[in-house]
């Protein structure tokens, strides 16, 4: 099992002395590094919060896993994040008892 919060681009400015948003090109890479950190920890579940829309649209490159993908409909529609949880298929097979 994998838990993480892997900061939404909205949320980036909180953590910049200068207070401004990251540029696009670190996200880019955060992104990708996360991505591939998650593939690297092959869990079976995963739970990240902080996913905006643009996130969430790498985790597709996960394919063996499933994304369920929810933002509150009390957050803005613009900078919006939520949660994902991702399973891997074959562990949600059903088994013959």
């Amino acid at each position: 099992m994998l838990s993480w919060n892997v900061l939404a681009t909205a949320a980036t400015k909180y953590h910049s002395p200068d207070k401004k948003p990251e540029l696009s090109k670190y996200t880019k890479n955060r992104h990708g590094k996360i991505v591939k950190k998650i593939r690297l920890a092959n869990a079976d579940l995963v739970f990240l919060q902080e996913v905006d829309r643009v996130f969430a649209s790498k985790l597709e490159s996960l394919k063996n896993y499933t994304t369920i993908f929810k933002i509150p409909p009390i957050a803005l529609p613009k900078n919006a994040f939520g949660n994902a949880i991702m399973f891997k298929h074959e562990k949600m097979k059903k088994r013959k008892e």
